[in-house]
């Protein structure tokens, strides 16, 4: 699912860098892709970022705490989902 040429360690504070572009979408603090799926349907090169394994359909994941991604070069959008631990 991760794929080694598009994510690498960086060399500031442990980040894990991924590299964007025009047509990427990727969705933070997501196992399972949902929100990924039509703009993958649509040509767009779609990446999951969560500290557990991905579910669903196959993408490229990063699995890694998602406040130490840096997206390199921008992105079509980017989605969230932290969890919501204080109502």
């Amino acid at each position: 699912m991760g794929d080694s040429q598009q994510q690498a360690e960086s060399p500031w504070l442990g980040e894990t860098l991924i590299r964007g572009g025009p047509d990427v979408v990727v969705s933070l603090c997501d196992r399972s892709g949902i929100i990924l799926q039509p703009w993958a349907a649509a040509g767009y090169r779609v990446i999951s970022v969560d500290t557990e394994d991905a579910t669903g359909f196959e993408r490229e994941h990063v699995c890694c705490d998602v406040r130490r991604v840096r997206i390199v070069g921008g992105a079509a959008a980017v989605f969230a989902w932290p969890p919501c631990t204080h109502l």
